[in-house]
């Protein structure tokens, strides 16, 4: 036996001695302490829980657990399930008038049944399990599980600018590299992942247009040129320490479809950083970018 085959048996005995709740029917979500509760327990967001007639199951997401959709993706067909995080997470799966936004979502459901995703709107949110008895149904179940196994990277979205505090990117992308994983206010760009913030595009970008960028710096980056070049155009960006919105014109007679960005001087930060996770930032915060 493996260690994680030790570890997962000995899931019901950790439980057990955690005194886990037993039940879950109402609840109640914090929206500005990031906190659920319900049968007498609190338990910090974002968190995935598995509920059963026996008990329920939380799990929460860290530096040492997979992403909660990655875990939500192991889920048997007819596993009942509450997943509270970020609205954009599960909005770009069940619902897409939700697919960019940050708030707190609540889906619950069954992967090979019906799922619900409810939006929590007030700073305190108070919300009921409602799982209903349907008919399984095994090819909903495999795209569920496809979809969730997306890595953030090859994600899409309809939007008409690049927002940088979801996952994935707008339907023209083709791919891109040298940004890191989406924050709460943006992204860093990750030095550990690519020389150059690079965005390619499905189709030849227009002959004349205006890049609009709202990003800050970070460290010695600060009032530093930052070359943009597309196909054989170049502008200078500079930013300071605050978030500002700057436009740049570019004349593009080869009809390039990448955008190259490569910022001066590469730091390390922590700045907004996830506990356990660290990366190396060339200091700009890529919020929004679109023409």
């Amino acid at each position: 036996m493996n260690m994680k085959e030790k570890v997962l048996a000995w899931k019901p005995d950790v439980i057990r001695l955690w005194n886990f709740p037993k039940e879950m029917k109402n609840f109640t979500i914090d929206s500005q302490k990031n906190m659920i509760a319900f049968s007498g327990s609190h338990f910090r967001l974002p968190l995935l829980l598995r509920v059963s007639d026996q008990r329920v199951e939380p799990l929460p997401e860290s530096e040492y657990s997979a992403p909660l959709r990655f875990q939500l993706a192991d889920f048997a067909p007819r596993d009942n399930f509450v997943w509270v995080d970020r609205c954009y997470k599960m909005g770009q799966l069940w619902s897409p008038e939700l697919a960019l936004s940050t708030d707190w979502c609540v889906s619950q459901g069954q992967l090979g049944g019906e799922q619900k995703v409810q939006h929590v709107d007030k700073p305190q949110w108070h919300g009921k399990t409602a799982f209903r008895d349907t008919l399984i149904d095994m090819e909903r179940y495999k795209g569920n599980v496809d979809t969730l196994k997306i890595v953030d990277n090859d994600i899409r979205y309809k939007a008409d600018s690049f927002v940088f505090n979801v996952a994935g990117a707008p339907e023209e992308v083709k791919q891109f590299s040298g940004i890191s994983r989406p924050e709460s206010w943006g992204r860093w760009s990750n030095a550990q992942l690519g020389s150059d913030v690079k965005i390619e595009y499905k189709e030849p970008l227009p002959e004349k247009f205006d890049l609009v960028i709202t990003a800050k710096a970070y460290g010695p980056n600060a009032n530093k040129p930052i070359p943009v070049r597309v196909g054989e155009s170049e502008q200078v960006l500079t930013l300071d320490n605050d978030v500002t919105t700057t436009t740049l014109h570019f004349d593009n007679p080869t009809r390039s479809n990448t955008l190259i960005i490569t910022p001066p001087d590469p730091q390390t930060t922590n700045e907004g950083n996830i506990l356990g996770h660290s990366r190396v930032s060339w200091g700009s915060a890529w919020w929004r970018s679109k023409w």
